[in-house]
Formats: structure tokens, C-alpha cells, sequence
């Protein structure tokens, strides 16, 4: 099953400047080990003198600094791979605040909603939704159903059953309904 996360958007852009800042430190620490490299390559091949050889100090100094450098970014980058992985994934999931928001909105002082589902659809729509609650009469639960109708959120709304509540009083009746909910398509294409 696959879990929704509600965290807004904006930590998707906060991913993506993760992942450039990650690809600029691994790109430094591989210039730094193709300078180390060629140093030791150069080094080799060059007859050593006076002048060299204090060349050659101030270039052991330089790369001897480079990978320090080089080892420090590599653990960093390493520290944050599991974050980078955690905002990917949740980079993938829609914002159902809004719509959560208006759905407790419609059920204010009507009815009592006591579950709320949002799945990946299994059919032509992008998420499927069960709510079920408890509500005083059948019209406030015929009044939700035609809210969430009009609501713009969702393509198909059913109600698929009510029941009276044994021995309530005053009477009050358990519902459920089944919602598509329209929208939110390039999120479930990523998650699927």
C-alpha cells in the first residue's frame, strides 16, 4: 500500500536544490582526485631539482588539503543520501490539504466523519477515497453527498450505504460513500 504524504510542494524544490548541490560537491571531489592524479603522474615523469622539489612540497601540501576536502564532501554527501531519498519519494506525493480542508468544512456541524481514505485508483480515475461517518438524518448525509458532488474535487461520488445506528437516541444513521477524485494525475503517474 502505498502511503500519502500531505507536506506541500515546496519541499519538492527543496529536493532539486539538494540534488544540484550534491552533483557539485561529488563533481569537486572528482576534480580534486583527477588533480591528485595528474600531480602524481607529472611527478613521476619530471626529473627533480631544487626548484621542483619545492614545488613538488607546496604540491603535496595542495593535494594533501584537496583530499581532505575531498573525503569530508564524500561523507557529506553520503549523510544525505538518505534525505535526498526521503524528499524524493515525498516530492512524489499530492498536497490533500485543500481538499481535506474543505471536505471537514462541508461535514461542520452536520455530520461527524469518522474515516477518510485517499488511494491510488484503481480504475480510470488518479485516487480513489472512502469516507464513512455518522450523521443525525439521512438528508444530512444526501446534503454531504451533494456537496461533495459540487465541490469540484471529485468526478463520482456514491453513496454506498447507510444504516441506522442500534439503539440511538435520538437516531442517528452510519454512512459511506466512495469518491474518484479528479485531478492530481501527474502525481499518481509518479507514484505508480
Amino acid at each position: 500500500m502505498t502511503t500519502i504524504n500531505l507536506l506541500p510542494p515546496r519541499y519538492a524544490s527543496a529536493h532539486a536544490l539538494r540534488k544540484r548541490r550534491n552533483f557539485w560537491c561529488a563533481t569537486c571531489a572528482l576534480v580534486g582526485m583527477l588533480t591528485t592524479l595528474t600531480i602524481a603522474i607529472s611527478l613521476a615523469k619530471t626529473p627533480v631539482n631544487t626548484e621542483s622539489q619545492a614545488r613538488l612540497i607546496s604540491l603535496r601540501a595542495d593535494q594533501k588539503t584537496t583530499i581532505q576536502r575531498a573525503i569530508s564532501l564524500q561523507s557529506d554527501l553520503e549523510s544525505k543520501n538518505n534525505a535526498v531519498v526521503l524528499m524524493d519519494k515525498i516530492s512524489r506525493q499530492p498536497d490533500w490539504s485543500m481538499l481535506l480542508g474543505d471536505l471537514a468544512r462541508m461535514c461542520a456541524g452536520k455530520t461527524q466523519l469518522e474515516h477518510a481514505t485517499i488511494r491510488l485508483g484503481t480504475g480510470h480515475a488518479a485516487f480513489d477515497s472512502q469516507i464513512s461517518g455518522i450523521s443525525e438524518s439521512q438528508e444530512q448525509v444526501g446534503g454531504l453527498v451533494d456537496a461533495l458532488r459540487n465541490s469540484g474535487w471529485f468526478q463520482k461520488v456514491t453513496l454506498t450505504g447507510t444504516q441506522r445506528v442500534p439503539q440511538s437516541d435520538p437516531p442517528r444513521y452510519r454512512f459511506d460513500i466512495s469518491c474518484e477524485i479528479s485531478g492530481f494525475v501527474k502525481q499518481a503517474e509518479a507514484l505508480r
